[in-house]
């Protein structure tokens, strides 16, 4: 009798271990998993965190180094464009420009009316058209030279043609913009005061 109730004990052992052994291997483990997964991820946020806020306390200096450099660009920027009176200056630098690359400007004209009816502030383009004959490869040095002019200038179209007359040389026509801020307008009439 003592035997079959240590049997049965045995039994009843062997059956909740192998029964605990299961919910471990099925429920439990893959359950940890997912925790350690979830405290690694914990971890992991938190460093981004720290880092995060180690980056917030250094970018109001970042900022401002920032912001300083987006005004020194901007004023360069606005350095570019002209006034409306440097415009005719700038139209004598093309000419000159291209006399310089070895071109015959045979034409340079306006192809757009000004317009100054915008606020002082606000920038308007004039467009102009150019017609010249050279070498093919001084019309390329010419066109790379206006496009990287100190002004802003910008080469709207432009067709090449080989000269009937002359097979070694090509007719150049080209359409580009200026880009300059208009002169603000001086009223007449003085204030008292």
């Amino acid at each position: 009798m003592i035997l079959q109730a240590l049997r049965k004990t045995f039994l009843f052992a062997l059956a909740w271990g192998v029964i605990l052994a299961g919910f471990y291997l099925i429920v439990w483990r893959p359950q940890m998993r997912e925790i350690d997964k979830l405290e690694r991820m914990i971890d992991l946020n938190r460093k981004s965190l720290k880092m995060i806020g180690d980056y917030l306390q250094r970018s109001p200096k970042l900022s401002e180094e920032m912001l300083d450099e987006a005004e020194r660009a901007l004023k360069a920027f606005l350095a570019r464009i002209p006034s409306d009176e440097d415009v005719p200056d700038v139209l004598r630098r093309v000419r000159s420009s291209g006399g310089k690359h070895g071109l015959d400007i045979t034409f340079l004209r306006e192809a757009t009316g000004r317009k100054t009816e915008k606020p002082p502030g606000e920038y308007l383009k004039s467009t102009y058209k150019l017609g010249a004959r050279g070498r093919f490869r001084d019309v390329m040095r010419f066109l790379a030279d206006l496009e990287s002019c100190e002004r802003l200038i910008s080469i709207e179209t432009f067709s090449i043609r080989r000269d009937s007359s002359e097979p070694w040389r090509v007719n150049l026509d080209l359409e580009f913009s200026v880009f300059y801020s208009p002169l603000p307008e001086v009223s007449g009439g003085a204030e008292g005061g």
